[in-house]
């Protein structure tokens, strides 16, 4: 469960590092971002039946659905830088 939140993150910290000057770059970010949304989506749909104890704040449903959405907002913005 950590190692998928952490990959996630580090999908938006690579993301967010992307050139916004080339096609490629933006790209590649819209890709990373809606990536971390899926992975935020699979860990909030799983999360409560895998853990045997109180999720810490991180792995709470409803944070990670607002990651998750997060992440899409982001993805599409760049659609709206690009254009």
């Amino acid at each position: 469960m950590c190692c998928l939140f952490n990959l996630a993150a580090f999908q938006s910290q690579v993301a967010a590092v992307q050139s916004q000057e080339s096609d490629e770059g933006l790209k590649l970010a819209a890709k990373l971002l809606q990536t971390a949304s899926g992975i935020f989506t699979y860990l909030k749909a799983n999360v409560m039946g895998a853990l045997q104890q109180e999720p810490t704040p991180d792995l709470n449903p409803e944070v990670l659905g607002t990651l998750s959405s997060l992440m899409l907002a982001e993805a599409q913005e760049i659609f709206v830088i690009k254009v």
